[in-house]
């Protein structure tokens, strides 16, 4: 199945994060098969230019009973298509939970994503080191090749459900972008040595 005239893709993937087993240490919901199956090709959707993923976990609520808080540390992991969206210049990532995103490899290395000029990110503070990191390698792959100027804008939005109608958002310009990026690990890697 082809698309050759969408110009705007917005894939809405859903499930529980749970355990599979008891004995499993987390939850934790895997959406890649399911974003592979609706993009599977560079010629399938040859213009979009603009691309928003979300990644919902659907036990995940405004609720603090310990199933909801649980569900909203799972990791919902996801691969991120872009190499096969050959236009796509505007990248959205929106998850109400931990969502782990990852490039496509081929051959043991990640095919190349065209250059994007904006990025927006609707995560759960908690998620924003995985998310950052995964920013961070499109960003980093971007400047190497060449292709720095494209880029204009990262905006992230905190998509707390208890914030209740104050939602903070902040927009970070192309070294800002980055450098947010480097701070998100940089503050996982202090809570990580302060919980040992």
């Amino acid at each position: 199945m082809s698309f050759p005239n969408a110009v705007d893709l917005h894939v809405k993937v859903c499930g529980d994060v749970r355990k599979t087993y008891p004995e499993d240490d987390e939850a934790y919901l895997s959406l890649s098969e399911e974003v592979d199956s609706i993009i599977q090709y560079d010629t399938q959707f040859p213009r979009v230019e603009r691309f928003r993923l979300e990644a919902i976990g659907l036990n995940i609520g405004a609720a603090d009973d310990v199933y909801s808080m649980e569900a909203q540390r799972g990791p919902i992991s996801l691969s991120v298509p872009l190499a096969l969206l050959p236009d796509v210049k505007h990248f959205a990532l929106s998850s109400n939970g931990h969502p782990d995103p990852s490039e496509l490899w081929v051959s043991g290395a990640p095919l190349p994503v065209p250059a994007l000029e904006t990025i927006s990110i609707e995560i759960i503070k908690s998620a924003a080191w995985d998310v950052g990191r995964f920013v961070e390698g499109l960003l980093t792959k971007q400047k190497q090749r060449g292709e720095w100027e494209a880029f204009c804008e990262l905006t992230v939005k905190d998509n707390n459900p208890k914030s209740e109608g104050c939602t903070r958002m902040k927009a970070y310009a192309r070294d800002d972008a980055l450098e947010w990026c480097k701070r998100q690990s940089r503050i996982y890697d202090d809570v990580v040595l302060m919980e040992y």
